[in-house]
This record gives structure tokens, C-alpha cells and sequence, in this order.
């Protein structure tokens, strides 16, 4: 990314509305004398946010496709404090989310926050894309007896801890999202059926805010078990590109895709009486994605790089141009700080 072609991204981002703090980090992100946006060699064509295994970013990389992986279990500070007998269920780090973490890709500390966002302006102009699998064990409804997030009060409790880090990690992401529609690339984020994450404040905001433009986020359901995986589960995708249409390969019915021997809930009777249930053990690992829902993903990289050069001269108004972006930047006020997204710790 050249200084012009930088210029024109924050021009955009004034344009969708950003946040005067968002568009402050980011200059003075690109200021540090060892940050290097320019080098060629780092822009990406494919990004993998919340990667967990990294299946998509990796075969992306495997089929030549510039791509990158960020995963909090990635990060080498993260590995270091892990014992060295690792376990299939590894502990959350105690300093995931905290002001001042160090780690580089957690994506509730600040550290790891800005990591995401370079990696974002990394992306390629014109023919690249983010796919975002968030954090969804707040947004399910298997967790709202915990988080009391519903239609109704979809934010949740606000004194929980694991709630006001959900709700952080949602608004940065709408964020990060708006830097892809501004470099002219496309985003998939994916989450279960039963997540609540769309009824977001910020992400109602960052619908509103591309549908300003007349840019449209579309929204598909199906069944992963048709890609290979072991358990039905219900999910969706929402993206900026048509081609998610093509994931949903008709009804599935429990009768149709037979009975599943690891349940990933667990049905018990709690201290009143009254009749439970809880994540097993196997919950978890649905996590993953399977290896054929990867590849399908891989393979619309293509049409997406061919749909994405539209985006920014032919459906984006054109930005103000007639006069320096310091002057645009100064006319910008602090009227939303983003508290959700915590930008002023940053």
C-alpha cells in the first residue's frame, strides 16, 4: 500500500462514517518508523480472523494465494505461558482481553487489536478477502443462561466479564471490516444459527452504514453437516459477496443426516428442580471446520477477486479529494469514542 493509495482509504472511512479515533490509530499506526505497509510482499489476498486451526488461510496459502492466520493460539507469548505438555483443551490466557496485554493476536488487548488492523491495510487492493469466524460461545443461545443475551436484550448482562469482552470483540470487528470495504475487498464472517451477534448495535451500525453507500451484506443459512461435518449444525454466513448462496445445499432434517453418538449437550436437573443443559465436552471441538467447507471457501476466492475491483469506483460515491486529508481530519469530531471497543486505552 502506497501513500496514495492510503490517502484514498482514510478518504473512504471518513466517508462510511468511521470513527475519528479509529482513523487517528490507524495514522499513527502507519507513522512508526517499523511499520512497513509498502512491502509488496505482505499484501494479502486472503485473511483468516479467529482461525482456530487456520484450515481456510492455510489451504489458501497451499493453492498460492497470499494468506495469513490470526489466532490467539498462535501468538508465541500465549505459547510460552502454556505448559509444555499441551492438552486437547487448552486453558484461556489470564491475560486475554486486559488493557496493556502484550500479546499480538489476542484481539481483545490492544497489542493484538492493532496487529489486526496493519494486517487489514495489508490486504490486497481490489482482490482480497476477510473471512471473520468470531468468538460465538457468548452469542448461542446454549449460553444465555449465562450471558442473558436475547432478541429483546441481545448485549446481554453488562457486569459479566466473559459478556463485555464478546461485545468488544464484535465492535472492533465491525471496524476492522470497514478498513476491507474501504481497500475495495469483500468479507464472510460465520457464526452458528443460533448466535445473536447480528442484532449488535455496532453490527446493525455496519449494515446501515454500507447500505449508505448501496452496498448490501447478504446473509445465508445452512446445514455445515452437507460439508462434512459430524453434527448438523445450523450456521450462517453474512457477506458483502453473492457467492455465500452457494453453501446452502437444501433442507437436512435429523432423520435424513442419522443419529449423532457424541451429543454436544448434556440434559441434567439443577439444584431447584428444574430441568437443565450444559456444553459437553464435545462442544468445543464443532469448532473446526471441516476440510471440505475450507475448500469451498478456497475456491470462491476467485469470483470474489473478479466481483471486488466494482466495489470501490463504480458502488462507492466518489471521496473528497479537492483538498488535503489533514483538513478533512481536523473538520472530524470525538463525538463517538466507541466505549464498546475500548479505542481510548489504544
Amino acid at each position: 500500500m502506497d501513500k496514495s493509495l492510503l490517502d484514498l482509504v482514510l478518504r473512504r472511512l471518513v466517508m462510511l462514517k468511521a470513527p475519528k479515533a479509529l482513523v487517528m490509530v490507524l495514522l499513527m499506526l502507519t507513522w512508526l518508523d517499523f511499520v512497513d505497509i509498502e512491502n509488496n510482499n505482505h499484501q494479502y489476498q486472503c485473511l483468516e480472523f479467529f482461525a482456530g486451526a487456520g484450515r481456510i488461510g492455510r489451504l489458501a496459502h497451499s493453492c498460492g494465494y497470499r494468506s495469513a492466520c490470526y489466532d490467539i493460539q498462535f501468538d508465541p507469548l500465549v505459547q510460552e505461558a502454556e505448559p509444555a505438555s499441551s492438552s486437547s483443551k487448552r486453558a484461556a490466557p489470564s491475560g486475554r482481553g486486559k488493557k496493556g496485554s502484550g500479546t499480538a493476536m489476542d484481539f481483545g488487548s490492544d497489542g493484538g487489536f492493532l496487529t489486526a488492523l496493519l494486517m487489514a491495510l495489508q490486504g490486497s487492493y481490489n482482490s482480497h478477502v476477510v473471512f471473520w469466524g468470531i468468538c460465538c460461545s457468548s452469542w448461542v443461545h446454549l449460553n444465555s443462561g449465562t450471558s442473558h443475551r436475547d432478541y429483546l436484550n441481545p448485549h446481554g448482562h453488562p457486569l459479566y466479564p466473559s459478556v463485555q469482552l464478546a461485545n468488544k470483540l464484535v465492535a472492533r470487528c465491525m471496524l476492522v471490516i470497514l478498513i476491507t470495504v474501504s481497500l475495495g475487498g469483500h468479507i464472510v464472517l460465520e457464526n452458528p444459527g443460533s448466535s445473536l451477534i447480528w442484532l449488535h448495535d455496532r453490527f446493525q451500525w455496519m449494515l446501515e452504514s454500507l447500505g449508505s453507500i448501496g452496498l448490501k451484506v447478504y446473509r445465508q443459512a445452512f446445514w455445515m453437516s452437507f460439508w462434512g461435518h459430524d453434527y448438523m449444525k445450523r450456521t450462517v454466513l453474512w457477506s458483502t459477496s453473492r457467492i455465500i448462496g452457494t453453501f446452502n445445499k437444501g433442507k437436512l432434517s435429523a432423520k435424513k443426516h442419522g443419529p449423532t453418538k457424541k451429543k454436544t449437550v448434556v440434559r441434567y436437573r439443577n439444584s431447584n428442580g428444574h430441568m437443565a443443559y450444559k456444553g459437553s465436552k464435545y462442544l468445543k471441538g464443532t469448532q473446526m471446520y471441516p476440510v471440505k467447507f475450507a475448500g469451498h471457501v478456497v475456491r470462491c476466492l476467485p469470483a470474489m477477486f473478479r466481483s471486488t475491483g466494482s466495489l470501490p469506483e463504480a458502488r462507492l460515491p466518489q471521496v473528497d479529494t479537492s483538498r488535503p486529508f489533514v483538513e478533512i481530519f481536523q473538520e472530524m469530531e470525538f463525538d463517538d469514542w466507541w466505549n464498546e471497543a475500548d479505542l481510548k486505552s489504544i
